[in-house]
């Protein structure tokens, strides 16, 4: 680390010389990464131009720096018109009057159009290796909307400080949707651009000096995607008397902590209330209605595989809807999507139609056999506090589609008694690892939270392995109901694609908790 300087033509003499190896600088054999703004908001400048350097001196030009001065002082300034005036296509310097943090990082992330941003304050360094480390990371890990790393301190000098973190380094907790660490966050971290469009951006509390910026991001971005962890230091964070943190004190953080989570629990519709006023929050549940057919919104995915099996496919899915509508279900609650995309995108833009605070996800292939199949598993949904429920799936022959899903030992999602006699040997209910999408019913918030399907897989039993295990991250929980049945149609199981599987072990094979066999009383031993 170099010793903090405020010799400015030093800098601009060395600013200069990077402007000329630019010229001969290439990224060999790097140019499939993604492009990076690097995005700092600018108060200070003793500490300033160490904080440039650190990106321009990255292993990979995939990336633009952008810094805002926002009324800072006198020698911040002097150092962002050298930035400006240099007019250098990589460098944009902007200035504008005491907006405060969270509005100049608004700004900033509104004017770049690079596909990741990586917030950086105006006294900290980045190591060498952030921009080629996260983005590779970020090709592997797609469904990411945050890539975090990890960080280490440093003094006013740069000198290395020998100290714990004050937040963990590990995945978020959560309690029925809603995390509870809400302080589990902190620099280093890679922010998709795509997810961060989804959200309304940047926010502080103008009490507060538009602080608590930060822990809003990450709050909005866990909504459209996952936070995936990479385990490796890449940010020096400078400890000094001049940080606003310094000013916002314990309780000022308590206070926007809370406001955050209240704000967050609303946005999403969560049916819940904090009850405590620090840190790990706990949240209570609000009483429940009790829910009823009328209160479903069904979404059925149709995709016309090709000219010869047309016929069948319709005469499927009109069977399927006259099932509904046997029950008594409105047209109005019934969302066909035909749409030539895949069955998680059909889904999710079927539930983007939806204004019930239940969803019924229900294959073209599946019809419902008795009326009061609906009414049992609404019933034990109440009983058993569940969020996602799923029925015993029978034959026409009545042998099983589908009973009590679980992993297995190489963590592969499977269904128990495949083509066995439905002869009442799995006509129980008990909490479950994952549910088949062909019929289940899930808690609108759940979908919210949780960003719905991953489109990108194929169609296979593993997008409804991986919509339950997000879901089940946020400690929602999944019930099937094997004492009621629908009846599947469809003579062809879709396999588990070999391309599917990996992404999915890339993205949950570490997270081992979350594939245990639940226990259950009501599971037979024999089963386990």
């Amino acid at each position: 680390m170099k010793e903090p300087y405020n010799h400015v033509e030093e800098f601009r003499h060395r600013l200069f010389q990077w402007v000329e190896e630019q010229v001969q600088f290439a990224d060999t054999g790097k140019s499939n990464l993604p492009v990076v703004s690097v995005e700092i908001p600018v108060f200070k400048g003793d500490w300033l131009i160490p904080c440039i350097e650190s990106v321009l001196q990255q292993t990979v030009n995939r990336w633009v720096l952008y810094l805002v001065w926002d009324e800072g002082d006198a020698l911040s300034h002097h150092i962002l018109q050298i930035i400006h005036q240099l007019n250098h296509p990589r460098l944009k310097a902007f200035f504008k009057k005491n907006q405060g943090i969270a509005r100049s990082r608004h700004f900033l992330s509104s004017i770049a159009t690079e596909d990741y941003i990586i917030p950086l304050d105006d006294d900290d360094v980045l190591d060498a290796a952030i921009v080629e480390d996260l983005t590779g990371e970020a090709v592997l890990k797609p469904w990411a909307s945050i890539i975090r790393a990890r960080r280490r301190f440093i003094d006013e000098n740069g000198g290395l400080v020998d100290m714990q973190d004050w937040f963990p380094f590990e995945h978020r907790k959560y309690q029925q949707g809603m995390v509870t660490d809400i302080y589990n966050h902190c620099q280093p971290t890679l922010l998709s651009r795509k997810a961060y469009k989804e959200t309304s951006g940047w926010e502080g509390f103008s009490d507060f000096y538009y602080a608590g910026e930060d822990c809003d991001i990450y709050l909005k971005l866990e909504e459209k995607g996952a936070i995936e962890l990479y385990d490796k230091v890449l940010y020096y964070y400078r400890l000094n008397s001049k940080r606003t943190s310094h000013s916002l004190r314990p309780e000022g953080a308590y206070e926007m902590w809370r406001r955050l989570a209240d704000k967050s629990i609303a946005r999403m519709g969560l049916p819940l209330t904090r009850v405590n006023i620090q840190p790990p929050f706990i949240y209570e549940r609000k009483s429940l209605p009790v829910y009823t057919k009328d209160m479903i919104d069904f979404v059925i995915p149709f995709v016309e595989t090709d000219e010869k099996e047309s016929g069948d496919c319709k005469n499927a899915l009109n069977r399927c809807v006259d099932s509904l509508k046997r029950i008594g279900i409105s047209e109005d609650a019934i969302h066909v999507v035909n749409k030539r995309n895949s069955y998680s995108a059909n889904r999710n833009y079927g539930y983007s139609l939806t204004k019930q605070p239940l969803i019924c996800f229900m294959d073209s292939k599946t019809e419902i056999i008795q009326e009061a199949s609906i009414e049992e598993m609404l019933s034990l949904m109440t009983s058993h506090n569940a969020d996602l429920i799923g029925p015993r799936m029978i034959t026409a022959t009545n042998n099983i589609f589908s009973a009590d899903p679980y992993f297995n030992e190489s963590q592969w999602p499977i269904p128990r008694g495949v083509h066995e006699n439905d002869d009442g040997r799995y006509q129980y209910a008990c909490e479950v690892t994952w549910l088949p999408s062909a019929f289940l019913i899930v808690k609108s918030e759940v979908m919210k939270s949780i960003n719905g399907f991953d489109e990108t897989y194929e169609s296979s039993p593993i997008e409804d392995a991986d919509f339950c295990i997000k879901a089940r991250a946020r400690n929602f929980k999944c019930i099937y109901a094997g004492t009621t049945s629908v009846r599947n149609h469809n003579n062809e199981r879709n396999d588990c694609l070999e391309e599917n599987f990996k992404r999915f072990i890339l993205r949950w094979g570490s997270r081992k908790e979350l594939f245990r066999q639940i226990k259950s009383e009501s599971l037979s031993e024999s089963l386990l």
